[in-house]
């Protein structure tokens, strides 16, 4: 049962090295099985690539000049020298290399009949969009679907795209994709991510539970990576939040602390014996936030108030030896539904 993967999956994990893509590499392997690798998704993951690591560069760059402006001796601070076309050389050798093997596959569209391309454009068949767009993504479906005819076994195909290849129910294939590929001896399976494959494989583990994960949570910095992401990565967005809920706010924050609590996980043991979890969390935040108090003849005083915003995530872990291991935040955002109450001011 070999599995297809669209670039959405791979992208940001360019390299394959979480915990969740090596579980997925565990599967195959236990099923001598492979990774099916489009060529239009292996070209876009190059450019993504490239452009995320010089974006990411960028930033840094910016970084290291503020952090030099408040050192002594700013001379300290030397970098590696990271060069762009070096990295997606090497990103271009991790897959070759691994093409060669039986884990990676890697599949043409020099077999896509322009044909079938056209009929399916014209017709506004999924996944084309009204607005003509769906060119990638139609090329593809068809490369996995001339896969598909050969390959003899039933095939999975994990994608995050689900407005484009599914339902109504954001989770089946399309019933026009459907209609494709029926009269097939095999199925054709679709997942909107490579969680939501391994669950359908996952076991339950006795002792391992919502209390004992949460416990054993609290022994982490699993709150403290929370607190830095709303702090860095999502910064913008916790202050876009606050002045859609307090007009008056400067703008200035402080996130205090990071709550949360374990609402639901799944279990998938690998080959050592080790164990990759998926964790889906809810909490809140506890922030400081200030806002300014115009008191008599305009001159004006500073208050602080605390906010206890909700916030959903998830979160991926191993459990090696009875221990919690390579934890990672997938996913955090504050929870918006207040915002059906709260409106940007006119």
């Amino acid at each position: 049962m070999d599995i297809v993967v669209d670039t959405n999956v791979l992208w940001g994990d360019y390299f394959c090295r979480s915990s969740r893509m090596q579980s997925l590499f565990d599967f195959l392997k236990r099923e001598k099985s492979a990774l099916i690798i489009p060529r239009v998704v292996y070209e876009e993951l190059l450019n993504l690539f490239e452009h995320d690591l010089q974006d990411r560069l960028k930033k840094l760059t910016g970084a290291q000049g503020k952090l030099k402006q408040i050192l002594s001796k700013p001379e300290d601070i030397v970098l590696r020298e990271v060069e762009v076309d070096e990295e997606v050389e090497r990103l271009k050798k991790f897959y070759t290399g691994n093409f060669d093997s039986s884990l990676f596959k890697l599949i043409d569209y020099s077999k896509v009949e322009i044909a079938k391309l056209v009929d399916m454009a014209v017709r506004r068949v999924k996944p084309f969009k009204g607005n003509d767009k769906g060119f990638r993504d139609a090329v593809l479906w068809l490369s996995l679907l001339k896969y598909f005819e050969t390959c003899g076994s039933s095939l999975i195909f994990i994608s995050r795209n689900i407005h484009d290849f599914c339902g109504p129910d954001k989770q089946n294939l399309h019933p026009q994709l459907q209609k494709m590929v029926q009269g097939f001896k095999s199925d054709l399976l679709f997942y909107p991510s490579v969680d939501d494959f391994l669950r359908n494989k996952s076991v339950k583990v006795e002792g391992i539970d919502k209390t004992w994960l949460n416990k054993a949570l609290l022994d982490t910095d699993i709150e403290d990576r929370i607190i830095s992401i709303f702090e860095d990565d999502k910064a913008g967005r916790v202050t876009e939040l606050i002045y859609q809920r307090w007009e008056e706010a400067t703008g200035w924050f402080e996130i205090e602390e990071a709550d949360i609590k374990v609402d639901d996980f799944f279990i998938y043991k690998l080959m050592n014996e080790n164990l990759y979890l998926s964790v889906k969390f809810s909490g809140c935040l506890g922030i400081r936030v200030e806002t300014q108090v115009e008191e008599f003849l305009e001159s004006l005083s500073y208050e602080h108030e605390t906010w206890n915003p909700e916030i959903i995530g998830e979160l991926s872990l191993k459990i090696i030896d009875g221990q919690v291991a390579d934890i990672k935040v997938e996913e955090v955002d504050i929870d918006i539904s207040w915002m059906k109450v709260f409106t940007l001011p006119s």
